[in-house]
């Protein structure tokens, strides 16, 4: 649609913007939004999410309109996004009628590109440093010039000395015949950061194909497939607040920094189906196998993820759209520390519906959305019945926080339901060039495993300490807003 009959906030990044800032990571696009902020990965839109790093997010963010959060943490694998888009659209507010779980504050869909008639081939390189920080007693690297003698070098100089980073990516795109389009890309990034030891090093490869059969007008055939490897660095605090501001904590002189090198492989497979019929319906199967596999001093932790869709779409006279869906989503976590070699799973099933009708410069949008949530095969033996914080360097002195189990059974397997999730819209067209428009909207989220079963701690000492939260509950909420959108006409030449 236009972006001005909408009935909610939608801003549009385009793809020069990414190419002209030589973005690699998508996280870094998404925050050249208004009211759009990302810490720790974790994305808000208009301050409507707080943060817990890989724990949980309030906004959903889709790739040709597969979701891309992992089933276990709700996190996104920004690295794991491609760059080479058609555009990337960012809905402000509550939004889980259409788009389901996680959906509270916003939507961010990523939508990638189709070849044309003309095949076309990208490649591109780029290398940078970066300066030398203000706070002189701040700069961990050898010299306030960072530049090596040989600016080339950087290519192939893995050194610490000083921060860097440099990446190459490709991609080519073709239609061959009347029938088929495919495109395929590669990318190299790696990145010596100016936080000391914090390294990242990223390499991926996407695929998307598309074939039109030749004996049923309007059947497609469809199939994408993205693979990363990324390995990088991570850390819980700083080392202080003057030589160490970027550098990670060190507990001794005589022991390493407090880092955690995590190896991350990430996989998305996703096959689909689409029939336009002549009487203008659209029936759109998908599936999509997705896959986060973090790897820990050799603990490999999955988070895997199946999903199956159907949606329905038909438009009527006037541009009126009605809009039907159902979702299907099974999710599954292994890993021995976690969950005490248990495999919890989660199943999710909704239908969703929208209808969109115009009455002449008026357009009024209603939808409404039911969705379950279940987790079933909890490990019900390794669950803290109590929260125990060592006071000192002797584990028998501590103070321990019963948890609230009293509204809790943890003999049950958690069940929720979102009960009937609404939205409303209106755009009215005042004039050639003035939009008012005003929306309504619904939104949940169901904690993530992470969140309620996931413990830790620091045991040969007393830095931190993490417990279980099983009594954790579901948060709904919602947003509303009135807007004025107007277009403001330039002349050409």
């Amino acid at each position: 649609k236009r972006i001005e009959e909408e009935t909610v906030s939608i801003d549009i990044i385009k793809p020069y913007l990414i190419k002209n800032n030589n973005i690699t990571n998508m996280s870094d696009a998404i925050e050249k939004v208004p009211g759009v902020k990302i810490i720790d990965e974790q994305v808000s839109i208009r301050n409507g999410a707080g943060w817990a790093f890989s724990l949980g997010s309030r906004v959903q963010v889709l790739v040709d309109g597969q979701s891309y959060l992992s089933s276990g943490t709700q996190g996104v694998a920004w690295g794991f996004i491609p760059t080479e888009v058609k555009q990337v659209e960012v809905i402000k507010g509550s939004a889980s009628v259409l788009y389901g779980n996680a959906s509270l504050n916003g939507i961010i869909n990523i939508l990638t590109d189709w070849p044309t008639s003309e095949p076309k081939t990208n490649i591109s390189f780029y290398s940078g440093l970066s300066d030398a920080p203000y706070a002189e007693n701040a700069l961990w690297w050898k010299s306030k010039t960072v530049v090596p003698s040989n600016f080339l070098s950087i290519w192939n100089n893995d050194s610490s000395d000083f921060p860097f980073k440099k990446g190459v990516s490709f991609q080519h795109a073709r239609r061959i015949g009347q029938n088929f389009d495919f495109i395929l890309g590669l990318r190299y990034n790696r990145e010596n950061n100016y936080i000391k030891f914090v390294d990242k090093d990223r390499i991926g490869l996407n695929f998307k194909a598309r074939y039109r059969d030749p004996n049923i007008v309007g059947l497609t055939y469809g199939l994408k497939a993205n693979i990363m490897r990324e390995v990088n660095d991570r850390f819980i605090i700083f080392d202080n607040d003057t030589s160490g501001i970027y550098v990670p904590y060190i507990d001794d002189e005589d022991d390493p920094p407090l880092l955690f090198e995590f190896v991350t492989n990430n996989i998305s497979i996703v096959p689909s189906i689409s029939y336009n019929t002549r009487s203008g319906a659209l029936h759109k199967f998908s599936s999509s196998f997705f896959s986060i596999i973090y790897i820990e001093d050799d603990v490999t932790f999955p988070l895997n993820t199946l999903r199956g869709s159907y949606q329905f779409q038909k438009s009527f006279i006037n541009n009126n759209m009605f809009t039907f869906g159902s979702d299907l989503s099974y999710g599954w976590i292994l890993n021995a520390d976690l969950f005490n070699q248990l495999e919890p799973y989660t199943l999710t099933k909704s239908f969703y519906s929208q209808y969109e009708h115009e009455f002449g410069d008026l357009r009024i949008s209603v939808g409404g959305r039911i969705e379950n949530y279940e987790i079933q095969n909890i490990p019900i033996n390794d669950i803290d019945s109590a929260i125990y914080f060592p006071t000192t360097a002797t584990p028998s002195d501590g103070m321990n926080f019963v948890l609230d189990t009293i509204r809790y059974d943890l003999e049950e397997s958690f069940n929720a339901s979102s009960g009937l999730i609404k939205r409303i819209g209106i755009n009215y067209n005042i004039n050639s060039g003035l939009f008012l428009r005003a929306s309504y909207g619904e939104g949940y989220r169901i904690p993530s495993l992470l969140e309620r079963y996931m413990k830790t701690a620091n045991y040969d000492g007393d830095d931190f300490f993490a417990t279980q939260n099983p009594t954790l509950k579901p948060e709904s909420g919602s947003s509303s807003e009135i807007g004025m959108k107007q277009i403001l006409p330039f002349p050409s030449g």
